[in-house]
């Protein structure tokens, strides 16, 4: 059995190229470590939906990758 993995992303939805070689990194090391699991990923920049909503709840880990979540 595997286990469902939600990954915030900030690289979907955004031109800033630091956030892909963020990600990137993230993903090469979530993926090592979550070998067999199942990966479901939003982006950052825009609204959470409903299909996103229900992963994220329905998931057993959640992780947020990236730079500038935090705004005033």
């Amino acid at each position: 059995m595997y286990n469902t993995i939600f990954l915030f992303d900030t690289s979907i939805a955004t031109e800033n190229l630091g956030d892909f070689i963020i990600m990137d990194a993230v993903k090469k090391q979530l993926h090592g470590v979550f070998k067999d699991d199942f990966f479901v990923s939003t982006a950052t920049h825009d609204t959470l939906g409903k299909s996103a909503k229900e992963w994220y709840h329905s998931a057993e880990y959640s992780f947020v990758g990236g730079t500038n979540l935090l705004t005033d």
